[in-house]
């Protein structure tokens, strides 16, 4: 159990870092199982997302 300290120190500008390290490693496993490139997930958010997703943003 963490204390209170350590559970804020996890959180910048409201945004539990935590939450996000899990998203992305969940994001890789699901693009991995999927057969996609961090490049092709980069060119789909571009089409609908606009250009502001590099392919070494992506996990």
């Amino acid at each position: 159990q963490p204390t209170i300290n350590e559970a804020t120190n996890n959180v910048v500008d409201g945004i539990n870092l935590d939450e996000i390290k899990e998203f992305a490693k969940a994001f890789k496993i699901r693009r991995l199982s999927l057969g996609l490139t961090q490049t092709q997930v980069g060119q789909s958010l571009s089409i609908t997302e606009g250009p502001a997703y590099s392919q070494s943003a992506i996990c």
